[in-house]
């Protein structure tokens, strides 16, 4: 008996360190600026025509969304790895009486202009502060690929062959006021196409609550 409860834990240790790697391998990187971590990422809710996507954007596509604190506002918009940033309002005039939120949508061959997003806090549209291109250097394992973050430019790696190659991004600043978010659970739309709508939820009291983990299940509370 002793030994089947051995047997038993061992398992369940293997089993757990397997999805640790799983999660690793899936997040890829756990910044998402040179001293800003993943601590206030959105749990990725749905989205519709998720295999259509796979199909029309490439295997590579991906897509995450952050809470963004203002003293680290100016630290993303600046980032040495950031192309083609265009500024939608004066980036002098933000301040910390608004709330901010970065959509990163990766992988796609497609051109996409900034007005085809239109972006949702509860059903109530906020505005596009900023977008960048961003790209992230990775190496290849097997079938697949594992990025990482970026402490100077991506294609340095790639020349300096500590990359294999470069996975192309898009970011999206978006500012809201603070009065468009509720206690508890709220809900971060982007909706493009005629039918596409990709949401993301977090929890919410005066602001951010951060529920970062390596690894979760989500029990859609």
């Amino acid at each position: 008996m002793q030994n089947i409860h051995l047997m038993l834990k061992t398992i369940s240790f293997s089993f757990s360190i397997a999805l640790l790697q799983c999660s690793s391998a899936i997040g890829g990187y756990d910044l998402i600026s040179y001293g800003v971590d993943t601590q206030y990422q959105l749990r990725y809710a749905a989205e519709t025509n998720y295999f259509e996507s796979l199909r029309d954007l490439g295997l590579d596509y991906q897509s995450r969304a952050f809470f963004v604190e203002y003293e680290n506002l100016s630290t993303i918009l600046f980032d040495l790895n950031n192309r083609k940033l265009n500024f939608y309002m004066e980036p002098s005039t933000l301040t910390e009486k608004e709330n901010y939120l970065l959509w990163e949508f990766c992988g796609s061959s497609k051109d996409f202009a900034d007005s085809d997003f239109r972006f949702f806090i509860n059903d109530t549209q906020i505005e596009l502060l900023a977008s960048f291109g961003f790209n992230f250097p990775y190496k290849k394992f097997g079938l697949g690929r594992k990025t990482f973050f970026p402490r100077k430019k991506a294609e340095e790696y790639v020349q300096s062959g500590s990359a294999d190659g470069v996975l192309a991004c898009n970011r999206y600043i978006l500012i809201s006021r603070k009065d468009s978010y509720k206690k508890g659970q709220n809900i971060f739309s982007i909706r493009f196409k005629p039918d596409k709508i990709m949401n993301f939820k977090f929890l919410y009291d005066h602001d951010f609550v951060r529920r970062y983990k390596p690894f979760f299940v989500d029990l859609g509370e």
